[in-house]
């Protein structure tokens, strides 16, 4: 469905829940906001392509964990993977457009790329990327969550909706959970929980290397301040023996001079 459909099939939705006598349901149809232009064409490379969603998962659990233990050559080598699956989500979103006869501006793309930066580094973002289901675009300013608050279409229970392969759409939690309304709310506490528990680590981590290298630092500056003090006595004992070396040679030139003196005396008395 391109975006230009969806008032019409929500509203067609609605009256079906309608006439069969489930207002609950036509209420919760009639509550889904329609999807941003970069939103829809997201969800619908996810579709198109489960192996956007097994890729998103990957690499970005392990860009996560590397971020999480501050491994920074890891991250290095992790770029060209993060850099290519931006890329696969920018010509997937490319397609689906194409495919409806829409082409993406520039903005777009760029709120595209947002959206799975997003996803790479956040847990919950990910898992609304992977949901088939966004609403919105989102995006990552480097550090915290990201708000994935109205981000997704949500069915009645409060539950987000998920891609199911085969085209239809469902709750996007276990089966164990469709009994449990309040499963989702768990799963995305723990998931908030974990990345803050990851945060809480990150910034211990780089305490105690910001730690170390004040130490580092102190003890560097204590050998510099040793050297400059070896430095100055070192300076004091050649400016000593340098005036030792002029009061000889000033002594060995006057020495001289009295031989000269006293060799003409000695020369003049035997004339």
């Amino acid at each position: 469905m391109e975006p230009g459909e969806f008032l019409a099939v929500r509203s067609a939705c609605v009256a079906e829940a309608k006439a069969a006598g489930d207002k609950e349901a036509a209420a919760a149809i009639g509550r889904l906001r329609k999807p941003s232009v970069a939103a829809w064409a997201i969800n619908d490379a996810v579709r198109a392509d489960e192996a956007l969603v097994a890729d998103l998962d990957d690499v970005g659990s392990r860009m996560r964990d590397a971020q999480s233990r501050l491994d920074v050559g890891l991250l290095a080598e992790l770029r060209p993977a993060r850099d290519a699956l931006i890329q696969a989500f920018v010509s997937g979103a490319t397609t689906s457009a194409q495919r409806v006869g829409r082409s993406l501006s520039a903005g777009v793309l760029d709120e595209v790329r947002a959206t799975v930066v997003a996803a790479l580094a956040d847990t919950s973002a990910s898992a609304a990327v992977s949901s088939g289901a966004l609403t919105r675009s989102l995006s990552y300013s480097g550090f915290g969550e990201v708000d994935v608050a109205d981000a997704v279409a949500l069915t009645r229970t409060g539950r987000a909706l998920s891609v199911v392969r085969g085209g239809a759409v469902t709750a996007s939690v276990p089966d164990a959970a469709m009994d449990d309304p309040t499963a989702a709310d768990a799963g995305r506490d723990t998931a908030r929980e974990d990345a803050r528990a990851a945060a809480r680590q990150a910034l211990a981590d780089a305490d105690s290397a910001a730690a170390e290298a004040d130490r580092a630092l102190t003890a560097a500056r204590s050998r510099v301040e040793d050297a400059e003090h070896l430095l100055e006595e070192a300076r004091k004992r050649l400016r000593a023996r340098s005036s030792e070396l002029a009061t000889a040679e000033s002594a060995a030139v006057a020495a001289a001079q009295a031989r000269g003196r006293a060799a003409r005396d000695l020369a003049d008395l035997a004339d």
